[in-house]
């Protein structure tokens, strides 16, 4: 499953959001990447997530691939869309 969504905390996806995101990552089984700015990212990745440098108001793209795909893509897709 994909989907595309603007990222509407202001703090974007750094630091203390990021590592809230990655802990709601963690905590499915499925594979989790987002896609930003022609680079793929694994979403269970501090590291990966605050070198991606994602910022308020950019469009990120969320992909999950596993067998609790669907209940993923909904938590953190309204995790990024919710601010």
């Amino acid at each position: 499953m994909e989907t595309t969504v603007v990222v509407r905390n202001e703090s974007g996806l750094h630091a203390r959001p990021a590592a809230r995101f990655v802990k709601a990552a963690n905590s499915f089984k499925s594979e989790i990447r987002i896609l930003h700015k022609g680079k793929t990212v694994n979403a269970k990745s501090m590291v990966e997530m605050m070198l991606a440098a994602i910022s308020q108001g950019e469009t990120i793209t969320i992909v999950t691939n596993g067998p609790d795909e669907n209940e993923a893509m909904l938590a953190l897709t309204a995790f990024v869309s919710g601010g």
